[in-house]
């Protein structure tokens, strides 16, 4: 009964998703709201933005329902009416990293503080530091998932990604949890909570966070109708900048509660746009170039531009899709799971999965990286 409600979930969301993103279409087209194509964009002719409405829309109406905290909810709103905003007058970055570092700042009160970062070798437990450092973190993700926002459905995707690992992390531990107390007791405390949380809270959470991860794959599935290329709709600002700040904060809101899962197994989740973004940032940095205004030197970027000089741009960007997913799902999936079966390890098995990503970003199609 309780997989079949599961599944009528996702199925609605699925279609009340496709089909609000077809009316905010539909109304966008007759107002103009378009995204026109520039220079550093990767498409060629103006095309409908600001679709990630839906997408806020329905995950903020699963966060009312299932009685999520106002501190939650509000930031994550606010930071979605700032990317609106941003559409449509570009807002200096002075009032944007304001509120960013004022939204990742009520998240942080929401988790309670930032995960203890264990090198292995270092571990950093100073409370103070970790939620200043916490603070730039967060604010780094919103602006990493609006940088990589720049192909067609390749953001929906990458959601939908994230949100089924975090829930394979999930059902992993209560599977595992069951097994060592119910099918196999030898005395292990396997709990999925930390000291201090009553069970039947966590298990309640649990619920609840898994749905919110299931309605956000269905509602991510519904707007790819729309985003698949050639898109017909992009999710602007607002879509990419609630995102951003809406699976992170679930990602470490499941490493507060849950201590078999560090906050190297969510980086291992964010591989692709964590990794790319971040050498990006650093190699135009060190370059001497304006690494705060737009460009096309991101991986993803390169590949694109590389394969348009061979197929079309709808080709391009499917392959960008097919190949991203094969790293998901066959490389990154696989390396988040062990990196909870030996929690203790994480850090290197982040180091691990980074590996190829950091060649691919550094050493691939650099005939296309912007001097």
């Amino acid at each position: 009964m309780i997989i079949n409600a599961y599944i009528l979930l996702f199925i609605i969301n699925i279609g009340t998703s496709f089909f609000l993103t077809r009316l905010i279409y539909n109304y966008y087209k007759k107002q103009n709201f378009v995204d026109i194509p520039r220079d550093r964009n990767l498409h060629d002719s103006p095309v409908v933005t600001g679709g990630g409405i839906s997408i806020v829309i329905l995950n903020t109406i699963a966060l009312i329902y299932y009685n999520f905290p106002i501190i939650f909810i509000f930031p994550i709103i606010a930071i979605s009416i700032l990317g609106f905003i941003d559409d449509k007058i570009n807002l200096s970055p002075l009032i944007r990293i304001s509120i960013h570092f004022s939204c990742a700042f009520f998240i942080l009160i929401w988790i309670g503080n930032f995960p203890v970062l264990d090198f292995g070798i270092v571990v950093i437990e100073n409370v103070y530091f970790r939620n200043l450092f916490g603070i730039v973190f967060i604010s780094w993700f919103i602006n990493l998932y609006n940088f990589m926002d720049g192909s067609d459905g390749f953001a929906t995707f990458q959601s939908i990604f994230i949100s089924l690992s975090f829930i394979a992390f999930l059902l992993f531990l209560y599977g595992m949890q069951y097994i060592l107390t119910e099918i196999f007791p030898t005395g292990v405390n396997y709990k999925l909570y930390v000291q201090g949380v009553q069970e039947h809270h966590w298990i309640m959470t649990f619920e609840n966070v898994l749905r919110l991860l299931i309605i956000n794959v269905s509602v991510s599935i519904g707007f790819l109708f729309f985003n698949y290329p050639n898109a017909k709709i992009f999710m602007g600002d607002q879509g990419s900048n609630f995102l951003g700040l809406y699976l992170i904060s679930i990602g470490l809101y499941i490493v507060y509660h849950l201590p078999q899962v560090s906050i190297w197994t969510i980086l291992i989740a964010y591989g692709l746009f964590f990794i790319d973004s971040t050498i990006t940032l650093f190699r135009r940095f060190f370059k001497g170039q304006k690494w705060y205004l737009p460009h096309r030197s991101h991986c993803y970027q390169r590949f694109i531009i590389s394969k348009q000089k061979t197929v079309s741009r709808k080709q391009a960007h499917q392959r960008l899709l097919i190949y991203s997913s094969l790293i998901n799902y066959l490389w990154l999936l696989p390396m988040s799971i062990f990196s909870v079966i030996l929690a203790e390890y994480s850090f290197l098995i982040f180091l691990l999965s980074s590996m190829p990503l950091v060649y691919l970003s550094l050493y691939k199609y650099n005939e296309e990286f912007e001097v």
